[in-house]
C-alpha cells in the first residue's frame, strides 16, 4: 500500500510511488482551509483561477522538500531517525544557531498558521452543519468557540498516541482525496450537474479506496487512492 513503503521508497512499485505523490500533492490541494476559500471566491472565474495557481504552487513546494529528504538520505541525518524528525534533524546539523533560531521561528508560524485555519474549519463544520447555525449571533458565535476549544483538546491528544504522523496523514489522504476531489472539480467547472451525483461520487469513492486498500491489499498494486478516484469520476460522469 502507499503507507507500507514510506521509509524505503525503491521498495515501492511505480504504481505505489504515483499513489504515493498523488497523495500527497491532491491532499494538500484539497485541505479544507484550501476548499473553503475556492468556494467563497467572488465568482465562479476568481475561483477557477485561484484553485488552478494553487495547483501550480504545490509541485513547487513538494519538490523542495523531495530535495531536502534527498540531503538527508545522503548522510547528512542519522539512518534510522523517525520519519516525522528528519527535517528537524537536518536543520540542526546543517544551520547555525542563529540560523537555526530563525528556523524554528518560521517552521512554528507555519504549523500556528495550519493550526488556527484547521481549527475555524472544524469549527465552522461544527457550527453550520451540525448545529445547523445559519446566521452568526451569541449563540452561534459561543457554540463556535467551544467547538474550537474541544477540537484542539482532541487534536493535540490524537497528536501524542500517533506514533508514526506521515503514515496517518497518507492514510487520511487515501480516503479524503477520493471523497472530495472529483466533486469539487465538477462545481468549480461544469455548468449544470444533478444534485445527486456529488453525494453519491463521494461516498462511493471513499468505500471503494477504503476496501481496495485496506480490505482487499490493492490488487493489482493500484493504490486504493487511485482506484477511489477514479470510481468517483466514474460516478460523476454516469449520474450527471
Amino acid at each position: 500500500g502507499i503507507t507500507s513503503g514510506v521509509n524505503k521508497l525503491s521498495d515501492m512499485s511505480w504504481l505505489a510511488v504515483i499513489g504515493f505523490i498523488f497523495s500527497l500533492m491532491f491532499g494538500e490541494v484539497l485541505l479544507p482551509p484550501v476548499i473553503g476559500r475556492a468556494l467563497s471566491a467572488k465568482s465562479k472565474k476568481d475561483s477557477s483561477r485561484a484553485f488552478s495557481f494553487t495547483g501550480l504552487l504545490v509541485p513547487t513546494v513538494l519538490g523542495l522538500f523531495l530535495l531536502m529528504g534527498i540531503f538527508a538520505n545522503s548522510g547528512l541525518v542519522a539512518t534510522g531517525t523517525a520519519n516525522d524528525k528528519v527535517l528537524i534533524k537536518l536543520a540542526s546539523s546543517q544551520l547555525g544557531a542563529g540560523m537555526l533560531g530563525l528556523f524554528v521561528a518560521a517552521l512554528l508560524s507555519i504549523v500556528m498558521s495550519s493550526m488556527d485555519s484547521m481549527l475555524q474549519s472544524g469549527a465552522v463544520s461544527v457550527t453550520s452543519d451540525v448545529f445547523g447555525f445559519k446566521h452568526e449571533n451569541k449563540k452561534s458565535l459561543v457554540t463556535s468557540r467551544i467547538a474550537t476549544i474541544i477540537l484542539g483538546i482532541l487534536g493535540g491528544v490524537l497528536a501524542l498516541l500517533i506514533p508514526d504522523l506521515i503514515s496517518t496523514l497518507l492514510i487520511i489522504y487515501s480516503l479524503w482525496v477520493p471523497v472530495i476531489m472529483i466533486p469539487l472539480l465538477y462545481a468549480v467547472f461544469s455548468d449544470s450537474i444533478n444534485k445527486w451525483a456529488g453525494p453519491a461520487a463521494m461516498i462511493l469513492g471513499g468505500i471503494s479506496s477504503y476496501l481496495w486498500e485496506y480490505i482487499f491489499s490493492n490488487p493489482l498494486g493500484l493504490p486504493g487512492i487511485i482506484f477511489g478516484t477514479i470510481v468517483s469520476w466514474a460516478t460523476m460522469e454516469i449520474i450527471k
